[in-house]
Parts: structure tokens; C-alpha cells; sequence
């Protein structure tokens, strides 16, 4: 009976055994089958960021060709006075009200503010100043356009539009 019982509890323990070593392969398996997937899907990544990049001319707009296809939108190049979006930009202004990023934005009104670059980029902060479409990005998006970075501050353009602000 003592012998029995020892080698039901040998058996007991060896299954035991046996069922950890199957649960220990299986989530190796497992984690294995995810590092697989998270490897794929950052390489998916790269190479799309790769495309998007070569995809990119880098041709920046200037007022001899006026129009310029740059980052999946169209270029285009507008002048006029700045003053009364400037003044809407200011904290309660109309336009202050509607945007997105207001630290970036606090930030420029506290210190750097509008200016002219020496290409003739209408600056607001370190950001050349843009018109977009409001379906497509939001006052105070940041966008990267063939002359630099960029701020929406400024709507009156179509879908798939960047109007970039020159004194051109």
C-alpha cells in the first residue's frame, strides 16, 4: 500500500512536471510569436517612413515656381498683412481660442513672438506661419513644409493645401 502510494505521488509529481515544461514552452512560444510581430511591425514602419521620405522633393517653394508638391500637400505662397491675425493669436483672441498646442503657443507669445525671416518667411515663434484647411489640421498644428517647420494659424485654403505666409 506505501509502495502505491509513493508511485502515485511519483506519477502525480512527474505530470505536474510535465504540464509546467508544456505551460513554460508554450509562453515561450508566445512571447517569441510577439517579438516576431512587434519586429515586423516596426520594420513595416521603417520602410514606410523610408518611402515617405523619398517620396518627399526637396525643392524648396520660391516665388519664380509658385506652386510646389512637398510632404503629400501642395505648396502654395500667399503675402499680406499679418496684424489682425497676429493681434487673434494673442491669449483670449479669437484665434488663440480655437488652436491646439497653447504651451508651444504661450511660449511664443512670451517671447519671440512675429517676425520676418531673411527668406521672407512670415514667422510666428520659430514657426513659419500657415494657412490649412480646418478639415485637415487644426489652429496651432505644426506641419513640415519645404521652407521648415510650420504652425496653422490661418484657414482660406482647400483640402490638401499648405498657403505659407512671405513677404515675397
Amino acid at each position: 500500500e506505501a509502495a502505491k502510494a509513493e508511485a502515485e505521488k511519483k506519477a502525480a509529481e512527474e505530470a505536474a512536471k510535465a504540464e509546467a515544461e508544456k505551460k513554460a514552452a508554450e509562453e515561450a512560444a508566445k512571447a517569441e510569436a510577439e517579438k516576431k510581430a512587434a519586429e515586423e511591425a516596426a520594420k513595416a514602419e521603417a520602410e514606410k517612413a523610408a518611402e515617405e521620405a523619398a517620396a518627399v522633393d526637396d525643392t524648396p517653394l520660391n516665388s519664380v515656381m509658385g506652386v510646389n508638391s512637398y510632404n503629400g500637400h501642395t505648396e502654395t505662397y500667399y503675402n499680406m498683412y499679418m496684424g489682425e491675425l497676429i493681434d487673434a493669436m494673442n491669449r483670449g483672441g479669437w484665434a488663440y481660442n480655437d488652436c491646439i498646442n497653447k504651451d508651444i503657443i504661450d511660449n511664443i507669445l512670451d517671447t519671440s513672438g512675429y517676425w520676418i525671416r531673411s527668406d521672407g518667411c512670415k514667422m510666428f515663434g520659430d514657426y513659419i506661419i500657415l494657412a490649412a484647411s480646418a478639415s485637415e489640421y487644426a489652429r496651432g498644428s505644426i506641419v513640415l513644409t519645404s521652407l521648415g517647420w510650420g504652425m496653422v494659424i490661418d484657414r482660406g485654403v482647400g483640402p490638401g493645401v499648405i498657403d505659407i505666409a512671405v513677404n515675397w
